[in-house]
């Protein structure tokens, strides 16, 4: 049996029926196999042009959909919420950040628990561990305290309470590379703060708690006060000669500013070594300190008057003997 295809009687590219499944496959009886016929390509083409499925035009992807639009209802272009029934605006779809707000800080019905996130404290970021870091090594360097207590659990602990990201430097960076680098950084600053200014530069000779000798370089400009050195000078005899050279050598490493006057103590020594540096600063004042005058006039005015020498001795043996019992000392103060 031959196949039997629709015949097209209007020249309309769309033709009016399309052939079905059982038109286009012949009777086995024929013994012609199913395998034999194929379906005419030119119809299915031609079916799926006139298909209003295919002649629509793709639909675009927008943007998507805020999920706060789901919770508002949107009438004539008002606004109103569907949790407390509020008008929020009348602009219609828009101004979404407005909807955001009602729904965070206005709705009398928004949910009042807090996010699991607001029960930990935020990390802190690498700025601020280091802003952190810098004014903890600076009160450290400001109030004398000694480098190994940073490690102490106690601290650690408590600075944990606030905030995990707290870290702590070692004591042995406290030590080494941040003490230099804030000493280079107080040096800028200082260099910047005396520049132009007269100051003044202060040596004070003087023996610490484990009976090594020390002496101090302190610059004073106004109001501000600079610790420049420390120096041990350990089994280095205080002579005119050390003392001069090395006085000379913090004016040069100071030079950047101007020295007025220079403060030392008021012994032989020392004025030996005025006379040795004036040559060299004709316009710096070398002079002694005036606490030390009045030290030294004390002692002249007591050794010249002998009952004023013994009531010198008998405090010193008063002092001496509260100070050996605890109980009175204790009472005492």
């Amino acid at each position: 049996m031959p196949i039997e295809l629709a015949s097209y009687s209007s020249p309309d590219p769309c033709p009016q029926t399309v052939p079905s499944s059982s038109q286009l496959v012949p009777d086995a009886s024929d013994g012609l196999s199913p395998d034999v016929a194929t379906p005419p390509q030119d119809n299915e083409v031609v079916g799926r042009k006139c298909n209003p499925k295919y002649l629509q035009p793709p639909a675009k992807k927008g943007k998507r959909k805020d999920p706060v639009w789901d919770d508002v209802i949107v009438a004539d272009d008002i606004v109103s919420c569907k949790k407390c029934e509020k008008i929020i605006h009348q602009l219609g779809k828009t101004h979404v950040e407005r909807v955001r707000d009602h729904f965070k800080r206005k709705c009398p019905k928004r949910p009042v628990s807090k996010t699991i996130t607001a029960c930990f404290p935020p990390v802190l970021g690498p700025v601020k561990i280091a802003a952190f870091q810098r004014q903890f090594v600076l009160w450290f360097y400001s109030t004398g305290m000694a480098f190994n207590k940073v490690n102490h659990a106690t601290l650690v602990k408590a600075l944990a309470a606030l905030n995990l990201g707290a870290v702590l430097h070692t004591a042995r960076e406290l030590a080494t590379t941040l003490l230099d680098s804030s000493y280079g950084e107080f040096k800028l600053v200082m260099v910047h703060r005396v520049k132009g200014k007269k100051s003044t530069l202060v040596i004070d000779a003087w023996t610490d708690v484990n009976g090594k000798s020390v002496i101090n370089y302190v610059r004073i400009c106004g109001d501000d006060t600079y610790l420049l050195e420390t120096v041990y000078t350990g089994s280095t005899l205080h002579s005119a000669s050390y003392l001069a050279a090395d006085i000379k050598r913090v004016i040069e490493v100071i030079k950047f500013a101007s020295i007025a006057a220079v403060v030392t103590d008021n012994t032989a020594t020392n004025q030996l070594v005025w006379q040795t540096l004036q040559a060299d600063y004709p316009k710096v004042f070398f002079h002694g300190c005036i606490s030390h005058v009045l030290h030294l006039v004390v002692k002249d005015l007591v050794a010249r008057l002998p009952w004023l020498k013994k009531l010198e001795e008998n405090c010193r043996k008063l002092v001496r003997f509260f100070k050996k019992h605890q109980q009175l000392w204790a009472e005492l103060r």
